[in-house]
């Protein structure tokens, strides 16, 4: 059973993310983290990585920079905007959007 999941904040302390299946608290998670990437053949990852991974989908899907800070629990958006990146295919979107604009006609 899963618990929700709060943005944590400095000075609460956090019940954690993961639970067994009785509803008990699992307290570190990496060493089968890194059990399960190496049976998958997965080298040159970090359980962190998931971190990054996780604000970069939601940068990508338009999520608001804001709201992946208060999901992520920063403090400045100076720290979100380390952890979100975006794909190469995003920014040649973003620059597309002006091909209708140049010479001044609009689609």
């Amino acid at each position: 059973m899963a618990r929700s999941i709060e943005p944590s904040r400095r000075g609460l302390k956090s019940q954690g993310m993961f639970s067994e299946w009785n509803g008990g608290h699992v307290g570190d998670i990496k060493r089968s983290f890194h059990t399960a990437c190496r049976k998958a053949g997965i080298t040159d990852f970090r359980f962190h990585d998931l971190r990054h991974t996780y604000a970069s989908l939601l940068t990508m899907m338009g999520v608001h920079i804001r709201a992946l800070q208060e999901l992520l629990g920063h403090k400045t958006l100076a720290m979100t905007q380390r952890y979100s990146h975006l794909a190469p295919e995003q920014l040649q979107n973003a620059v597309r959007l002006l091909d209708g604009v140049i010479g001044g006609r609009q689609v």
